[in-house]
């Protein structure tokens, strides 16, 4: 599969836009601020700011082809920004992330 080079814009606050393209990750500024990682929370695994929601279940859902809306039903805490910088870390990180969801398949 060849690697789109299309950009999309995402709002972040206010007046501020950062340019995402599926091999280049949010701007580090927006990641840190999205994207965590803590030890003895959920494993040390990068998660969403703020949750336990880690990063690999959402690439989880989205590769058993589940939509925004749905992953977002299934977390109401979440915003659409948490997702595309969670696609964007995946993205960043796809040996990390693969290997969280096949200890996680596993267990």
């Amino acid at each position: 599969m060849a690697a789109s080079s299309r950009t999309s814009d995402v709002d972040i606050a206010d007046d501020t836009v950062a340019v995402c393209t599926p091999r280049a990750a949010f701007e580090p500024r927006v990641l840190a601020e999205r994207i965590q990682k803590t030890d003895g929370v959920v494993g040390g695994s990068a998660r969403i700011a703020g949750t336990r929601i880690p990063v690999w279940t959402i690439e989880s859902y989205r590769r058993l082809g589940a939509a925004d809306a749905q992953i977002m039903d299934a977390f109401p805490t979440l915003q659409a920004i948490d997702l595309r910088a969670a696609t964007a870390y995946s993205a960043a990180n796809r040996a990390e992330i693969n290997r969280e969801i096949a200890e996680n398949e596993e267990g």
